[in-house]
């Protein structure tokens, strides 16, 4: 009864050498299915060397998996007043101190801000370090929700329980 995560790379279309430098950045798009306890992410890029474009490659994985984390516990009867859509890190901010990321800006304003990263978002989210929209407190994938997975879906052999806050690293560009 555990989750699985299978994950593929499919090059969508060759990029030329010489475009590599014209290009930015890479194209990445998502695909998720939930099948019952199993899950399925793609991540198809448009053959550039998206890795060395990006200073934090493995979100591409951990965005994909959480939104399989996602559709798990809706499915379970979790409601977006129990947690956010994994999108809405455009309108939200973290309950964290106004002096550490993202600065009660919004996760995107930090991201874009910095160019580096969503691991503030994904940590605040995955430990319920959300704050409301109407400011009233804090929401996300808190202790007990992550735990509610075993008691709701009959005990199976899942996570051994939530992720543990830590501290996060301040961003290489600081504070604004």
């Amino acid at each position: 009864n555990s989750a699985t995560l299978v994950g593929a790379f499919i090059p969508v279309a060759p990029v030329a050498a010489n475009a590599i430098s014209a290009q930015p950045s890479a194209t990445i798009t998502g695909m998720n299915a939930t099948f019952g306890d199993k899950g399925l992410s793609k991540l198809s890029y448009n053959g550039v060397t998206l890795f060395d474009l990006s200073a934090h490659p493995e979100e591409g994985f951990v965005h994909e998996w959480l939104h399989q984390v996602e559709a798990t516990y809706r499915d379970l009867g979790f409601g977006e007043s129990v947690f956010p859509p994994l999108h809405d890190a455009e309108t939200l901010t973290s309950c964290r101190p106004a002096d550490e990321p993202p600065f009660r800006q919004t996760y995107r304003a930090l991201h874009d801000r910095t160019g580096e990263t969503w691991q503030v978002w994904y940590h605040d989210y995955m430990t319920g370090r959300v704050l409301r929209p109407d400011g009233s407190g804090c929401f996300g994938l808190t202790a007990e929700v992550w735990s509610a997975r075993r008691a709701l879906s009959g005990g199976g052999s899942g996570p051994s329980g939530p992720p543990q806050p830590r501290a996060m690293p301040a961003t290489r560009a600081g504070r604004p």
